[in-house]
């Protein structure tokens, strides 16, 4: 799989889950517009995860190649600290979705 494939896909079923799950759990609190959705984020912090057939191998590695190279995936894509900070903010939601991601896995 290409990783075009491989991101649209890992975004759609992500997206799809966190819309039908857990996005009305979410408390949202006064500031500016955020510039990567929830779903997003999740989609990198997910993606981040793979070594193998991917141009990364750190969490630092895919913030930088996405900055450089991935801007057509994801416009809004934060800095490193910004992105860690968004990754710890949705921690309960991105530990839920590791769980679904390996039964995903497993039985597919």
């Amino acid at each position: 799989m290409n990783l075009d494939t491989f991101l649209t896909t890992l975004y759609v079923l992500i997206d799809d889950w966190y819309k039908s799950e857990i996005a009305h759990l979410m408390k949202r609190h006064a500031g500016p517009v955020v510039q990567m959705s929830d779903s997003e984020v999740l989609t990198v912090a997910i993606a981040e995860q793979w070594q193998v057939g991917v141009p990364w191998r750190s969490e630092r590695g895919i913030v930088r190649y996405m900055q450089a190279h991935g801007r057509h995936w994801f416009p809004g894509m934060l800095g490193h600290s910004q992105f860690n900070q968004r990754v710890r903010d949705l921690w309960a939601a991105l530990v839920r979705l590791q769980q679904l991601a390996a039964v995903w896995l497993e039985t597919s």
